[in-house]
């Protein structure tokens, strides 16, 4: 087999995971109708994300959130069906990259999804296997938590008005099935 380039490898595997190429390109340049032409599918309907499209897409939403682009931001948010733990990244990169209102937008899709029966306590506990899921942030960092730790007063304030809390530590003997759960994995 002939050595490919990089942009032939990257060509091969955007057909691959039906990833448009110039979609990157499109919310770099802040091109919002592109984009919209991009997300959208034959039949209409949001695209359904499987195992294999998740971390692109999910990086995409990343890149608009931290290049400023709310627009972008928008079209993939109404073309794009992330779940709560996708949602979840993207308002750790809006709490990092200190946007109020891009943090207030995300929770406003939140509290969309919790008609889907989405816990906030649940929300705000959950954990990202670096190993799995390629996260750049630490297990266990909640937007609250990195809230705090960079001193972004207005970001708490929206955070606790909508339920984020940072739960009591248990005690290291602790017994309790979240505290066993919590060492077996």
């Amino acid at each position: 087999m002939e050595n490919l380039t990089p942009e032939q490898w990257r060509e091969i595997m955007n057909k691959k995971m039906q990833f448009p190429p110039e979609l990157i390109s499109a919310i770099q340049e802040g091109k919002i109708e592109l984009l919209r032409g991009l997300l959208k599918t034959g039949d209409g309907i949001i695209r359904q994300l499987d195992e294999s499209e998740d971390r692109q897409w999910r990086e995409a939403l990343n890149l608009s959130i931290r290049l400023g682009n709310e627009g972008a931001m928008d079209a993939l948010l109404q073309g794009v069906k992330f779940d709560f733990r996708q949602i979840h990244e993207a308002l750790l990169v809006a709490v990092d990259t200190n946007q109020p209102l891009v943090v207030k937008h995300l929770l406003d899709r939140l509290d969309q999804e919790k008609g889907n029966k989405m816990d906030v306590r649940s929300f705000s506990q959950a954990i990202f296997d670096r190993s799995i899921d390629n996260s750049q942030f630490a297990p266990g960092v909640t937007p609250l938590t990195l809230a705090c730790q960079k001193d972004l007063y207005e970001i708490v304030t929206m955070l606790t008005q909508k339920g984020h809390e940072i739960s009591w530590p248990h005690k290291i003997s602790c017994a309790c099935l979240e505290c066993r759960n919590g060492r077996q994995y």
